[in-house]
């Protein structure tokens, strides 16, 4: 049982301190990526100070974390009903861009020069394997399969210029 009523409080309570059910919803949205953002930062910083070991680590962790079916339904949820309700649209947009400039820090953190088209690459990325684990619960992708994407996804930006044309021309498209 949850709620005011089962800590003692009264059902109105929850009234004197927001004007509606999506207010509450946006603060607990807020307070929850706040708490999510401070989790990797903190993993970030634990992390031992070589980049590589650092881009394992974090690979690992988020791999791990995006592996909650729990945490897979209640974001695509939020995502949803954003869609649906005005009143939650800019919370929600607010933690997805806190998300990816966190992300953004992270990859800068691991000597990423392209950090910002990454991070929504990687957003992109870790939204469709949540996609997919709710679409495929019998059969969801694994935290290692999650993690070689990642992999991938991160070798790919942290080629140069000139070794992006090299695999451009090895996979048959244009080069520039």
């Amino acid at each position: 049982m949850g709620g005011t009523a089962a800590h003692g409080l009264p059902p109105s309570t929850t009234g004197y301190f927001f004007s509606s059910i999506y207010d509450l919803a946006a603060e607990a949205l807020r307070v929850y990526t706040a708490a999510g953002i401070e989790e990797f930062v903190q993993l970030a910083d634990a992390s031992t100070r070589h980049q590589a070991a650092r881009a394992d680590a974090l690979i690992d962790a988020v791999a791990h974390h995006q592996a909650d079916p729990q945490l897979a339904l209640a974001q695509a949820s939020v995502y949803l009903e954003a869609t649906r309700t005005p009143q939650i649209r800019e919370p929600v947009a607010e933690a997805v861009e806190a998300y990816r400039r966190l992300t953004e820090q992270l990859l800068r953190a691991v000597g990423m020069a392209r950090a910002v088209p990454a991070s929504a690459a990687f957003q992109a990325l870790l939204d469709g394997f949540m996609l997919h684990r709710l679409a495929k619960p019998d059969d969801p992708p694994s935290p290692e399969v999650v993690m070689e994407a990642m992999e991938s996804l991160l070798v790919g930006f942290l080629l140069d210029e000139d070794q992006r044309q090299v695999v451009k021309q090895r996979l048959g498209g244009p080069t520039e």
